[in-house]
């Protein structure tokens, strides 16, 4: 939800300063629109308005660095930009930075802004729904290099469908229930969406504001979910209480902190990113405290006995259960079926003239329209080659070692701690740099995935052109007619 209102009220900000839209109508127009593509196309309307937005947004960064380094009549380029950075140090210095200029990477405001955004995009990246459901879609040998060259350039009913009607409300529902279900919860998550981000308009709070607090209200679960996956003496009362009380520590301390630094607790005054800097780290701090220190004292975990569970785990785990092909469970274990055999009698028959009995087909699932229900009823999740999980596991583990290296350790710090205030030269060696990287991540976010994609893309096109044919009148070909027709 909180992710959510990050980007609809900011995108409703942005609309209404761009057009005058009221926000109130942007904020129901937005996620209603997207909730109207969801159902319609399920998952692969997202994958499709994903790509498109994509497409939107680098048109928009390139048309917009294009005008400000070499059209512009305000500045033009990198060496005018200098200057005027140069006039804004002297007339409106910045205090905190070195010599209160614009051109110090030394910034103390900076740096905590940075720590509230290092600690809310790390949280909303392990807790939002959005990213586990196209993991999870991805095949798993290509998933680690996709979110890799994602990471290098940057909606979801199936919770309240899967995770709470199913599992307590109605267990047995079918699948033709469950789409219609998840219809209902789009619907009503855009409306509920919409009236929040009105309500946090109307108090007057941003996306700035949303973002810089956003840690405290999550962060206290991201390292307990992330443990749940990485650290095997996770235990169940820590996965569920270290949330809990990491969200309540943080909420102590960034009200307290506020209210001493401040004064007063105000939308201005807790929204400080010092502030709130305080109740960010408290909270990811004690869920991750909690967590060891509950999964030690409180070791048990909770394992289920429900024959729909451990069936579910099966099919992920790739395990396919079927009765024996030469006769029942029973038969093939050797288990006595008759008085003959309860006496110790051995059948008559011999196992060379009996003849083996086939395994019942499985029942087809029948289709409900949406892909994942679809994919999930008729598939047995096929286990991971050891080989190729083991070379994803040394890619992630490399490239996230370079990026702490380099990106979090060796740049910044070595900017930071030398006080080193940019000139000219390196300015413009800075300007370049950034745009050289906006056209590497465009490259990566629109041209890569068509290349990748060509096979698909072109039976895609196949399949328009057959149906342009038809709404011109002539005949659409059909997949063997040639074949028969020659024979």
């Amino acid at each position: 939800m909180l992710v959510g209102a990050c980007l609809v009220l900011g995108g409703s900000q942005v609309v209404a300063a761009l057009t005058g839209m009221s926000v109130y109508a942007a904020c129901f127009l937005i996620p209603i629109v997207v909730g109207a593509y969801v159902i319609a196309g399920g998952l692969r309307s997202t994958f499709i308005a994903d790509y498109v937005h994509t497409v939107v947004l680098f048109v928009a960064i390139f048309v917009f660095g294009f005008l400000m380094y070499a059209t512009s009549d305000l500045v033009g380029s990198p060496g005018r930009l200098y200057e005027l950075l140069l006039e804004a140090s002297r007339t409106m210095p910045i205090p905190g930075n070195v010599d209160e200029s614009y051109l110090s990477f030394r910034s103390v405001d900076g740096l905590v802004f940075a720590i509230d955004l290092f600690a809310a995009g790390f949280s909303t990246v392990w807790l939002d729904q959005a990213y586990w459901q196209r993991a999870i879609a991805s095949k798993p040998e290509t998933s680690v290099r996709a979110y890799l060259l994602g990471g290098v350039a940057w909606y979801v009913s199936s919770l309240l469908t899967f995770d709470v009607y199913k599992t307590y409300i109605k267990p047995d529902a079918p699948s033709s229930q469950l789409v219609r279900i998840s219809h209902y919860g789009i619907i009503l998550y855009a409306l509920v969406l919409a009236a929040f981000c009105s309500i946090l308009n109307a108090v007057g709070l941003n996306l700035t504001w949303l973002l810089t607090i956003l840690a405290i209200i999550v962060g206290g679960a991201s390292i307990p979910v992330g443990l749940i996956l990485l650290w095997k003496r996770m235990s169940t009362v820590a996965a569920v209480a270290s949330p809990w009380i990491g969200l309540v520590c943080g909420l102590i301390a960034w009200f307290v902190t506020t209210w001493k630094r401040s004064g007063s607790i105000t939308v201005t005054t807790s929204g400080n990113t010092i502030n709130a800097v305080a109740g960010n780290v408290t909270s990811w701090g004690v869920g991750l405290i909690m967590a060891v220190v509950l999964s030690l004292a409180f070791p048990a975990k909770y394992s289920s006995t429900d024959a729909r569970h451990i069936a579910r785990s099966n099919k992920i785990q790739g395990i396919s259960v079927h009765p024996s092909a030469t006769g029942t469970p029973a038969e093939a274990s050797g288990t006595p079926n008759s008085p003959a055999d309860k006496d110790g009698e051995k059948p008559t028959s011999s196992p060379a003239t009996e003849e083996p009995r086939p395994a019942p087909e499985p029942e087809a699932p029948i289709p409900t329209g949406n892909e994942i229900v679809d994919f999930l009823e008729a598939q047995t999740m096929q286990p991971m080659d050891p080989a190729e999980v083991a070379k994803a596991e040394r890619l992630a583990i490399a490239a996230n070692l370079v990026f702490f290296c380099f990106a979090i350790i060796l740049v910044p710090f070595t900017l930071f701690g030398t006080r080193y205030i940019y000139g000219p030269r390196f300015f413009t060696g800075w300007v370049v740099v950034s745009f050289l990287w906006v056209w590497t991540s465009m490259t990566i976010c629109v041209i890569y995935p068509v290349v990748e994609s060509t096979g698909a893309l072109g039976e895609v096109a196949r399949g328009l052109w057959g149906d342009l044919r038809v709404l011109v009148g002539g005949r659409k070909g059909r997949v063997g007619e040639e074949g028969e027709g020659s024979a």
